[in-house]
Order: C-alpha cells, then sequence, then structure tokens
C-alpha cells in the first residue's frame, strides 16, 4: 500500500515536471512577443497595467517569474497589442498545457 502510494506521488510529480519545462515561461512569452511585435516593454507593461519593474527584472535575470495575475495582464496585452506575434509567443503556454 505504501510502496503503491509513493509510486503513485513519484508520477505525479514526475507529469507535473514535464509539463513544466514543456510550458514556456511569462520571460520567453515577452521576449518573443518584443522580437516579433517590436513593441517596447514599455509599452506592454503599460497596456497590461504592470509595473515596469517587474520586466525589467525579468529581462535582466534579476527575477525568473512573475504572480500569475500578472502574467495573465501581460498575456492578454500582448493579444490586444500585437495579436499575430502574441500568437507566436504564446504558443503552448496559456497557463493550461496542451496534453
Amino acid at each position: 500500500m505504501q510502496r503503491e502510494l509513493y509510486s503513485t506521488f513519484v508520477l505525479i510529480i514526475w507529469k507535473l515536471w514535464c509539463i513544466y519545462i514543456a510550458m514556456k515561461t511569462i520571460r520567453e512569452n515577452i521576449d518573443i512577443f518584443v522580437r516579433e511585435s517590436g513593441i517596447s516593454r514599455y509599452s506592454l507593461a503599460k497596456e497590461a497595467d504592470v509595473n515596469l519593474v517587474y520586466l525589467t527584472r525579468l529581462k535582466n535575470g534579476q527575477q525568473q517569474d512573475i504572480m500569475s495575475t500578472r502574467a495573465d495582464a501581460l498575456r492578454a496585452a500582448m493579444r490586444r497589442l500585437d495579436p499575430a506575434a502574441a500568437e507566436k509567443a504564446l504558443e503552448d503556454s496559456d497557463g493550461v498545457p496542451d496534453a
């Protein structure tokens, strides 16, 4: 019983890790969006109503991720500003993996 429980736990952790690795982070989303669209990080932050400091920290590597509400606001702003670039940036990373 205990061994089965442990095996199940390990399998769940493994699947979650695989999902995490497969999904792009918001940092990667922003980098791709800025490169594809030519829209500045400042404009993106302003449209998303997110402090530019968070985007700067992500860019410089001082921060690896941000709160999901801010990430969702940034993704929504990407879609409003340039839907085509947002599509490329947000492939497989809308928070819900394609499983």
